[in-house]
């Protein structure tokens, strides 16, 4: 936990140590990718019973899918596509066939937009406004976002 939280920091660092406890519980399975030893991409899926499990993946029925990240220097090289196999893997086992993520419509998340357009990811509803406070170490953060919710069936 101490190489993802230096190399691929959160909003908290208690967050990585949150997210062990939520697997522990069964309710998230956090992956990440390494490279020689470093982390270098992140990803996790929330299932029913998860806190933080939102209304829109309880709307949908399906697992959703959180915080995928690549380091900025590793980006475009696959690792994002993997994660998401293995997120959706792990939801198929988990006996879940739809699996689902919310992502924000500004120009900066466009390339996500296009790898999950391109994964076959597909809009269920949206726009909305999504907007949730983060407790981060420094406070609490406001984080707002107009965002749609895209599903896939597996």
């Amino acid at each position: 936990m101490d190489a993802l939280t230096r190399s691929l920091p959160t909003w908290s660092a208690a967050e990585y140590g949150r997210r062990l406890e939520a697997q522990r519980s069964g309710t998230l399975v956090q992956f990440a990718a390494w490279d020689a030893g470093a982390p270098i991409g992140r990803g996790h899926v929330l299932f029913p019973g998860h806190e933080q499990w939102s209304i829109s993946a309880w709307r949908e029925r399906c697992a959703e899918v959180r915080d995928v990240f690549v380091a900025a220097d590793r980006r475009r090289a696959g690792i994002a596509k993997a994660l998401m196999a293995t997120l959706e893997q792990t939801t198929q086992d988990r006996d879940m066939s739809r699996i689902g993520l919310m992502v924000t419509l500004d120009e900066d998340h466009g390339p996500a937009r296009a790898l999950y357009r391109s994964l076959g990811y597909e809009k269920a509803h949206g726009p909305f406004v999504s907007s949730v406070t983060l407790q981060t170490d420094a406070g609490p953060r406001p984080v707002l976002g107009v965002a749609d919710y895209l599903v896939k069936e597996l």
